[in-house]
């Protein structure tokens, strides 16, 4: 990797979920202020510093919710540029569910053999859910029930 590629990892891997453990649903809502022009305008000057070809079109931020009974689960969907190295993202997947505001945060990330896959970023820990699915509706549903699933397994651990 390059410089810039090891600065979007950090940004990809490191800062952003930081800021999420931190901030958890004060962040989302940040970001989706005014459909996250904010936000992709950042995100297009700190990558167009070093590539003029980033602009902030070339970005999407949205949220989508699920449910799991009577909870809601929050997610941030950031749509990148096509990545130029090996373990950028094109996705993240910042999470939070509403009322317990717990977090997780997940990458879908090209690895070897140019095969995208789901990954789950806690501190060090970099976790590989697999291949993410082509179609973007399925990708968010696998995504969703990662974090569904570890948010309802807490939950049982702590009864």
């Amino acid at each position: 990797m390059n410089d810039f590629e090891k600065a979007r990892y950090r940004l990809e891997q490191e800062l952003l979920p930081n800021l999420l453990t931190e901030h958890k649903m004060g962040l989302l809502n940040a970001i989706l202020d005014k459909e996250g022009k904010f936000f992709t305008d950042f995100l297009s000057i700190a990558l167009g510093m070093r590539d003029d070809g980033y602009k902030s079109d070339d970005f999407e931020v949205y949220l989508q919710r699920a449910r799991s009974d009577d909870r809601f689960f929050n997610f941030l969907v950031v749509r990148l540029p096509k990545p130029t190295a090996l373990q950028l993202a094109d996705t993240l997947y910042l999470c939070c569910e509403e009322t317990t505001e717990q977090t997780a945060y997940f990458t879908v990330e090209r690895s070897m053999g140019n095969v995208r896959v789901i990954c789950g970023v806690s501190g060090d820990i970099h976790e590989n859910y697999g291949a993410a699915p082509d179609d973007p509706d399925k990708e968010f549903q696998k995504a969703a029930n990662i974090f569904i699933r570890g948010i309802l397994a807490d939950d049982s651990d702590k009864k």
